[in-house]
């Protein structure tokens, strides 16, 4: 019987696909959160775990987005993407989330920033920029 080789898949292919469904997990019902400007004041928006369900399909889109992104077309592929990815997902959520009732106060996803450090006995200090995947109040 013939087999097939696997499609080659990018190194990068999977952490891709975790970030993005991540964050689509969080951005899906407040949008409003991508790329949020804010500040010391900004009220963060309360975020309820998500179903499982809504793991499952959110990564598997993730994934199917992704492969044809990389020109994978192979029938079947971006489903062992999604079975890849799933628990990388997974273990991020209950990390986050540790019960169905938990809630996490998210203030932007997407975002860049500045804070700055003191660098001198003159009180000077030194702005260090940075881009924040997600911003939570704790």
């Amino acid at each position: 019987m013939p087999t097939m080789a696997p499609p080659d898949i990018p190194s990068n292919l999977l952490g891709t696909i975790v970030h993005d469904a991540l964050e689509e997990l969080l951005t899906a019902h407040h949008p409003e959160l991508r790329g949020r400007t804010w500040d010391a004041t900004t009220i963060p928006v309360p975020v309820q775990r998500p179903t499982d369900d809504q793991i499952i399909r959110m990564t598997g889109a993730c994934a199917e987005r992704s492969a044809a992104e990389h020109g994978i077309r192979s029938r079947g592929t971006w489903r062992l993407l999604t079975l890849r990815a799933l628990p990388f997902v997974q273990r991020s959520v209950d990390a986050d989330w540790p019960t169905p009732e938990s809630i996490v106060q998210v203030i932007a996803t997407e975002s860049r920033g500045v804070f700055y450090i003191p660098a001198g006995k003159d009180g000077e200090k030194v702005p260090v920029s940075f881009k924040a995947d997600r911003i939570d109040r704790v």
